[in-house]
Order: C-alpha cells, then structure tokens, then sequence
C-alpha cells in the first residue's frame, strides 16, 4: 500500500485490530522499532531521502511499516520512498526462494530502508576525509559543512542503533513473524550492517568533533597572535609619541 489516506489507515487499523495510534499516531517522534500486538507484529523504519541535500535527515524522511502476523503482511509507505518497487523488484529472486513471503517482505523493506542509510554513512565519510584534507585555518563555508556532518551524523547514529535494536527483536521469538533460522540469519545480516555502519558513522562522528576543535584551536591561536602584535605595536607607537 502506497500512499494511504487518513481513511486506509483507519480501515487497515480496524482489520488488523490494532490500536489506531499505531498507525495515525505522531510518526516522527518514533525511532525504527517493532511493536507486538495480540494478532499482529509491527516493523517499523524510516526511510532517508537520499535525493536530499543531506542536511536535515529527520525532516526529510518517509515512514515505511510492515504488519504481519506470520501467515500474511502488508506493508505501507510513501511512493516517493521506492519501497514498494522495492519489495517488488526482489520478491522473486531465487536468493530468498527458501523463505516465507511475510518474511520476504519484511527483509525485503528492511534491506530498501538500511541501502537509504547506508548511503549517508559513505556521503558522510567522504565529507569528512575531504575536509580532513584541508590545512587550517578553513574557510567559513569549511565550519559550515563540518557542523551539518558533526549534526547529522549524530542524528544517524541514533536511527542506525534503533535500526539494529529492531533487527534483533525480530530474531527473538517474542514476534508474530515465526521465522526460521534461514530467516534469522538474513535478518541478523541487518544487523552486522547496521552494527557496521553504526561504527563508521561513530568514527565520522568523532573524526568532525575533533577537526572542529584543531581548527578553532588555530583560529584562537592565530587570534592571539595577532592580539600580542597589536599590543607590541601599541607600545611603541605610544614611546615615539
């Protein structure tokens, strides 16, 4: 389901007998998590736009959720978000053959959403190694940039741990989607990837924290600098007069 209104989210709520909060509730204030329901197991995620400028991740993002109850499953998201194509582009590959479709699907997102932040740990890397190229002192727009990485890469962080936190629960037997351990094992794939790139994006992190400290620690220096030479200058224009 693409696109739903206000009205499909109500109707899908009242047939899967889940509570409606569960899907017309205040999305963005949700991390990516699983939520367990009598009858029901709900996965969600975000998915980041990578067509973006990459400069605010949480206000460019779209909502992709997946219900099951490990007989059937249906999953929800916004068109601009590709994850239906998504679902459908892979649901035949032989690869996933030996799998149940409910957990096909819900792979199947999952693999969509984590490909989105994926690409924002390599565009963050490659950012901050080109301005670790750079000698200081930066130029303004160099401060710029490096405090939306320092931001952002902070605001990925949180996602990815939540993203891994999801991939776990949804190995445990506590969920509706009754998996196998062919299945586990691709979900615990999610998980080494998220657990990947958690890492990466930590060292981005702390690579921009630090470059950020170096630099202002030049500018405070050369600032210094300037300040004793104003003051030497001072004194002795103040003995010639």
């Amino acid at each position: 389901m693409t696109d739903p209104s206000v009205d499909d989210l109500e109707r899908v709520a009242d047939a899967l007998r889940v509570p409606r909060n569960a899907l017309l509730g205040k999305l963005s204030s949700n991390y990516p998590h699983v939520d367990s329901y009598p009858e029901y197991t709900k996965i969600f995620a975000w998915y980041l736009n990578t067509k973006g400028s990459g400069k605010d991740l949480t206000s460019d993002m779209g909502p992709v959720i997946v219900f099951t109850n490990g007989y059937s499953v249906v999953s929800m998201s916004q068109t601009w978000t590709e994850t239906s194509q998504a679902i459908s582009r892979g649901y035949e590959s032989p690869r996933y053959s030996q799998i149940s479709h409910t957990a096909r699907v819900a792979y199947l997102a999952l693999d969509h959403v984590f490909e989105s932040y994926e690409y924002f740990v390599d565009s963050f890397e490659s950012q901050a190694e080109k301005l670790e190229d750079q000698n200081p002192p930066w130029p303004r727009v160099a401060y710029m940039e490096a405090f939306i990485i320092q931001r952002e890469s902070s605001s990925l962080l949180r996602q990815l741990r939540h993203l891994k936190r999801l991939a776990e629960a949804l190995t445990d037997d506590h969920t509706e989607l009754g998996i196998n351990e062919i299945e586990k094992r691709l979900f615990d794939l999610i998980k080494e990837r998220a657990t990947g790139a958690e890492e990466m994006t930590e060292i981005t992190h702390e690579t921009m924290q630090g470059l950020i400290g170096m630099h202002m620690d030049t500018l405070s220096h050369d600032m210094n600098k300037t300040m004793r030479l104003i003051a030497a200058l001072t004194v002795i224009i103040g003995c010639h007069l």
